[in-house]
């Protein structure tokens, strides 16, 4: 059974391909009264279903919808504007289905960009979209892209320090990373990896996870690694077969004694520069 949104004290949404514009005034409880629920994502394509009619929601979402499904609902950008959508239960996850590429291609999404939902009592979501810089999107030129994003190409790739009213900007954690790591938060863009003896196998090198290889320019450049006051220079490869950081990650392992089973937290301050945490796995053993 389809079921319909009620946006506002009278009307019900009315489903169609085109974007509306939500009135500032609307007497919608949701708006008004209510505090929404918030949850984020980043927009990784190569994570999504194949065909790019559709965005899949982190598995966590699905807890915050207590409803029928299929279940029709809007997307409402910063602007007021509204795209009816459905949203599915595909397997564990639930997915914006039928309106979701209406609304990708007339924000001009990109990949890397931050999803901010802010999910109202009658479960329509206002979008908020942060490009990897920080910077909010609020101007969508045509409807086809966002000028804020003034990235698109490698060449010009930029981290500023103005970040997004954001709780942590978590781009990847691998699996087994102690209590400690796990507790890191910041708004700037940063990964987590739990060391392995892969890791420290020859040639000694840092395989980068996936998120983060999406994530950086897909080049090859000097980046510079700051730990305990002290810096290391180091060379960051990254293309879309992988990436890795070799030239200078070797002296960064043996300087500050890395091994197997420690937590690193690696947060990307700047274009070029890197803060390394390191979460000692025999400090967790209290040794």
């Amino acid at each position: 059974m389809d079921n319909y949104v009620n946006l506002s004290s009278s009307d019900s949404v009315e489903w169609s391909g085109e974007a509306s514009h939500h009135p500032s005034g609307s007497s919608s409880p949701s708006y008004a009264e209510v505090v929404p629920i918030t949850f984020n994502m980043i927009y990784f394509p190569h994570l999504q279903p194949p065909d790019g009619q559709s965005l899949k929601l982190p598995a966590f979402a699905t807890r915050y919808f207590n409803v029928n499904m299929p279940f029709r609902t809007t997307l409402i950008d910063e602007l007021q504007y509204e795209i009816p959508v459905t949203l599915q239960k595909m397997d564990a996850c639930l997915e914006i289905t039928d309106g979701w590429a209406i609304f990708r291609d007339s924000h001009g999404i990109k990949p890397r960009d931050f999803f901010v939902f802010n999910l109202f009592e009658d479960h329509s979501m206002e979008v908020q979209i942060y490009c990897p810089c920080g910077g909010e999107v609020l101007v969508f030129p045509s409807r086809g892209c966002h000028t804020h994003y003034f990235h698109n190409s490698d060449a010009l790739f930029q981290i500023t320090r103005h970040r997004p009213t954001i709780s942590s900007f978590l781009l990847h954690a691998d699996d087994g990373i102690s209590t400690a790591a796990r507790q890191f938060t910041s708004t700037n863009p940063h990964f987590i990896r739990w060391m392995t003896i892969m890791d420290f196998s020859r040639p000694l090198m840092l395989r980068l996870p996936v998120p983060v290889v999406q994530f950086l320019p897909q080049e090859c450049r000097p980046m510079t690694l700051s730990f305990g006051g002290k810096t290391w220079e180091i060379i960051c490869s990254n293309s879309e077969h992988g990436g890795v950081f070799v030239a200078g990650w070797k002296e960064f392992v043996e300087d500050n004694n890395v091994n197997c089973l420690d937590s690193l937290v690696f947060e990307i301050c700047d274009n070029d520069k890197i803060k390394v945490e390191i979460f000692r796995y025999l400090s967790s053993l209290g040794l």
